[in-house]
């Protein structure tokens, strides 16, 4: 992850200020295209797959965390696993004062900087109206940063915080 000494990702600004490493933001940005070759296929998100600020997230809607478990995968196909869990915080205030919110989820290690969806719905509600009948695709709501031991609640970096590091 260094190129002749230099790191090659980019941190959250507000990582320079927090000095205590458990409470630094878990997310970061690594430009690929220089490695890319010209056979490779990347799927990937984009700001339009981000709630946007009129997007209604409640306690108890279901989301999914896509990743790799340590120890466990398909090795045939090379696919993550979806696991289920439920938004289990206020969205949009951010938990303890740090810009997360918290998943009810049984997650293993190694889910750690998987994406967490809210999945694709033929029903959506924002800050005023209620949309039915539509597909709407799933939205990139946060990034999995870990556990709190015991409660089988998960840190969840919001996804906002990908715009503050690429804007």
């Amino acid at each position: 992850m260094y190129n002749e000494g230099t790191q090659l990702w980019l941190e959250h600004n507000d990582n320079i200020i927090i000095t205590e490493i458990k409470e630094k933001i878990d997310v970061v940005a690594i430009k690929i295209t220089n490695y890319l070759q010209p056979t490779d296929v990347i799927n990937h998100f984009t700001y339009d797959d981000f709630p946007t600020i009129g997007t209604v997230i409640a306690l108890g809607d279901p989301c999914l965390v896509i990743g790799f478990p340590y120890y466990f995968q398909d090795e045939t196909h090379f696919l993550p696993i979806a696991r289920s869990g439920t938004v289990a915080s206020t969205w949009r205030s951010f938990f303890r004062g740090k810009k997360l919110f918290l998943l009810d989820s049984i997650l293993h290690p190694g889910t750690s900087g998987s994406p967490v969806l809210i999945p694709e719905a033929s029903i959506r509600r924002t800050a005023t109206s209620t949309i039915v009948g539509e597909y709407f695709p799933p939205l990139l709501i946060g990034i999995q940063s870990g556990e709190y031991p015991g409660l089988n609640l998960n840190a969840i970096w919001y996804s906002f915080l990908i715009e503050e590091i690429i804007p």
